[in-house]
């Protein structure tokens, strides 16, 4: 296979990662112009179908394991900043049923919350104890003093 080709393919691999955001065949896409690259430069490995194969994989997975731990922070967000708001306090804004969502102000953002076995009144601060998807999982600061003391 000539340069082109690869070329091609790794193009249409990147692209692909948008339609499944999984940061793996973005990768692979990588090892595909990096084969090309390596065809244009060295012109003996058009001859050798099977070592282009070799070198593919082998770029492909050697980036993926190297690369995809720090792309990840870039592309798909840190971990760390999600689970950062565990612990903070926020004033509720409009009513928590316990049986249904309220909202709630952290950081200057109103957030969909829920509460943890309880109703909670607007003005009341609470403090989140876990974040579900774009949901807030909040308890009283009240009933959070009320556990320690019980402990």
């Amino acid at each position: 296979m000539n340069a082109a080709i690869w070329a091609v393919a790794g193009l249409v691999m990147i692209l692909l990662e948008f339609v499944a955001p999984d940061l793996v065949v973005i990768f692979f896409g990588f090892g595909a112009l990096l084969n090309a690259l390596f065809v244009a430069l060295v012109p003996r490995l058009q001859e050798s179908i099977p070592l282009q194969l070799v070198l593919w994989a082998a770029t492909s997975v050697l980036s993926l394991a190297l690369l995809r731990k720090y792309a990840a922070g870039w592309f798909l967000g840190k971990d760390a900043e999600v689970e950062s708001y565990a612990g903070e306090q926020a004033e509720v804004i409009e009513e928590i049923r316990a049986d249904n969502t309220g909202r709630v102000r952290l950081r200057g953002t109103s957030w969909q919350a829920r509460a943890i076995g309880e109703d909670i009144t607007p003005g009341t601060i609470v403090q989140v104890v876990a974040r579900e998807n774009l949901t807030l999982l909040v308890t009283a600061v009240s009933e959070i003093e009320k556990r320690r003391e019980e402990e």
